[in-house]
């Protein structure tokens, strides 16, 4: 099942209190791990989150002690176990990567999916969410054996760049990379498709070097933020392609204020203000409603029409 990024994050959060496991499918950086933060956040739940490629079965397993009387083998908890408070509430364990897990590894992890144990440790607190990338994106290649896969509701997340910008938003402290989120997933957004950026991968476009997705657009606003020249930041953080397109909507200049149309009306850069301009009359999503709100005022008419002559 396919589902934006907010109504997976609602979904994960019903499968959570439904104590039902959920793994996230997507492409690498569309916010699988941040997602998962922020459905057990808005539950209160306290979030830990295992590398699966790296883990150890004694990661999932629990680690065998033959305790001083030498007359049976316990069991000692995991780091990752020790940090959650797992016995006062329940909690939340992200299992990150699974698909590159080694098979000994997912077996372990079959078992605390299934019956909530850690080795011989009940761990009924415990609410089990796991994220992978596809088999052609994914660090090892890897999959999930049917009888693991089938303990799983599975959910594929489709990214937006109006999402994206109401997240960063939310998080991101810095207002100079807010400013250039709002205006990247503004050129990702564009209905013009020769001048629309690339906000991800397209399904059968498998890069080994840098190309689109939220996390890489979020590096490449700050990097820009730092002083780097803007088409370059977009070049290294998510490719050529969406570097091209960086240039030709919103150039190397600083940029106005996002919400504020008349800062936008005033921006030396002609091409962002007759970009705005037919972006607000189109009605595309993510655009302020200030913009909508103004185009039919004398004003931008004339600004408009002289930028075009």
């Amino acid at each position: 099942m396919q589902l934006a990024y907010g109504e997976a994050k609602d979904f994960v959060r019903a499968a959570i209190r439904a104590d039902i496991p959920v793994v996230l499918w997507g492409a690498p950086g569309v916010g699988k791990t941040s997602l998962v933060r922020a459905a057990a956040r808005e539950l209160g739940m306290p979030c830990g989150s295992v590398a699966a490629a790296t883990l150890q079965v004694e990661d999932l397993a629990g680690y065998p002690r033959v305790p001083k009387d030498g007359q049976h083998v316990e069991q000692l908890l995991p780091a990752w176990m020790r940090r959650l408070p797992i016995d006062e509430r329940a909690c939340v364990l992200l299992i990150d990567d699974i698909a590159d897990a080694h098979q000994l590894v997912q077996a372990a992890a079959f078992r605390l999916v299934l019956e909530r144990a850690i080795g011989d440790i009940p761990v009924p607190n415990l609410r089990v969410v796991a994220a992978g990338n596809p088999a052609d994106m994914s660090a090892m290649g890897g999959s999930i054996p049917p009888a693991l896969a089938n303990r799983f509701a599975h959910v594929l997340v489709r990214p937006s760049p109006d999402e994206w910008r109401a997240n960063a938003r939310e998080f991101e402290r810095d207002e100079r990379v807010r400013r250039e989120i709002d205006w990247i997933a503004f050129a990702c957004e564009l209905p013009w498709k020769e001048l629309r950026a690339p906000f991800v991968l397209e399904d059968d476009d498998v890069r080994n070097d840098a190309f689109p997705s939220p996390r890489a657009w979020h590096m490449a606003a700050r990097l820009t933020v730092a002083g780097v020249d803007r088409v370059d930041a977009a070049a290294a953080c998510c490719g050529t392609e969406s570097a091209r397109a960086i240039l030709c909507v919103l150039g190397r200049a600083e940029l106005p204020e996002y919400g504020d149309w008349r800062a936008v009306l005033a921006s030396p850069q002609r091409t962002i203000r007759r970009i705005a301009v037919l972006a607000a009359r189109a009605g595309i999503d993510g655009v302020p409603p200030a913009w909508q709100e103004h185009t039919d005022s004398l004003d931008e008419l004339t600004t408009y029409v002289t930028d075009l002559s």
